[in-house]
C-alpha cells in the first residue's frame, strides 16, 4: 500500500505514537506545518517525519545517591548541655 501524501492529525499521532493533542500543539506552536481543507487539518507527509525526527531522545542518566543531612533537634541539644 502506498504512503499517504497528506496525514490527518490521529495518522500524525499513530506515526509519532503520541496523543493528537501534542501534534495539534506542534501545530499550534508553528513547529509543524498544516493547512486545513474542508475543516480538516492535513500535514505533509515528510513534514510530519521530519518534526517526529526533530525531536531528539532524552536519555536520562542515573542519579547519584546524596547522602541524607540530618539536623540536630534542639531538644537533645538543649537536654545534653543541660547535662541531662
Amino acid at each position: 500500500m502506498p504512503e499517504a501524501d497528506y496525514l490527518t492529525i490521529s495518522e500524525v499521532a499513530d506515526l509519532a505514537r503520541c496523543h493528537k493533542n501534542t501534534v495539534r500543539q506542534a501545530i499550534n506552536g508553528g513547529e509543524l506545518a498544516a493547512f486545513r481543507l474542508a475543516a480538516r487539518l492535513l500535514v505533509r507527509n515528510p513534514d510530519a517525519r521530519a518534526w517526529i525526527e526533530s525531536k531528539p531522545a532524552v536519555v536520562s542518566r542515573p542519579r547519584t545517591r546524596q547522602p541524607v543531612r540530618r539536623r540536630r533537634s534542639t531538644v537533645h541539644a538543649q537536654t545534653a548541655s543541660e547535662g541531662w
